[in-house]
This record gives structure tokens, C-alpha cells and sequence, in this order.
């Protein structure tokens, strides 16, 4: 090997060394259910849809919970799209009036959640963070 390219590898080397590694910062605890959701408004004439802004990874025997309040008239329904076992959809109650918690089960499933929102009584506007 010549001077030249014993030069040339001594630089590239002290290049590589001198380059900060690549690190990755942890997210703050619960910052990755803080920021998943939807928003969604709710009105006596009919459901409103939204979809959820992150998937969700299931394994066998998985249950998410969905935490929603609601912001105006507080007679809202509220409901999660889930899928059963052999992948067919269907519709859980997380309940009406003010909003809270709701516990749905998401099996070995890989998807966005749906929500749907009704209000019987007037006009209102829900959240919800998973």
C-alpha cells in the first residue's frame, strides 16, 4: 500500500470517529397513548365516523382502553369498532353521557380503530385518546 492510500484511509478513519453516534431518546412514559385519538362530533341526526391516528399491533387475548370525554351536550353514545376471531368487525358500547373509559378487546389483530358518535339529546364534540 502506497503513502497516498495509507493518508486517505487514516483520514476516513478519523471522518468515522469523529461523527456522533446515532442515539435514540426515549419517549416520556405514556407519551405514546397520549398521542393516539380522535375527534369526533355527535348529533341527534345521525353517527358520525372518525378513524383512529394509530394502528394498534394485537396479540391473542389483548384488550385496549379508550379513554373519551365529551365537550358540550353530555347525553353523547359513543362506540369502538373491534374485530373477533375470525376477523369479522363489530361494534362495542363504551358507553353515553359524559364520557370515561372503555376496555375493548383486540385480539391478534393488526388495525385502525373506528369510532362512531351519537348524541340524542343536541350537539356535542368527543375526544378520544388510546
Amino acid at each position: 500500500m502506497n503513502a497516498l492510500a495509507r493518508k486517505a484511509i487514516a483520514v476516513s478513519a478519523a471522518a468515522l470517529v469523529a461523527v456522533a453516534p446515532f442515539t435514540v431518546s426515549p419517549s416520556p412514559a405514556g407519551a405514546s397513548e397520549q398521542a393516539c385519538g380522535a375527534n369526533l362530533p355527535a348529533n341527534p341526526k345521525r353517527y358520525f365516523y372518525a378513524e383512529g391516528n394509530c394502528a394498534i399491533f394485537g396479540r391473542p387475548g389483548l384488550w385496549r382502553t379508550f379513554t373519551w370525554r365529551v365537550l358540550g351536550n353530555r347525553n353523547a353514545v359513543l362506540q369502538v369498532q373491534t374485530y373477533n376471531t375470525r376477523g369479522q368487525p363489530y361494534w362495542v358500547n363504551c358507553g353515553s353521557w359524559h364520557g370515561g373509559r372503555c376496555r375493548v378487546p383486540i385480539g391478534d389483530n393488526l388495525f385502525k380503530p373506528d369510532f362512531r358518535a351519537w348524541n340524542w339529546a343536541g350537539f356535542s364534540h368527543i375526544h378520544v385518546s388510546y
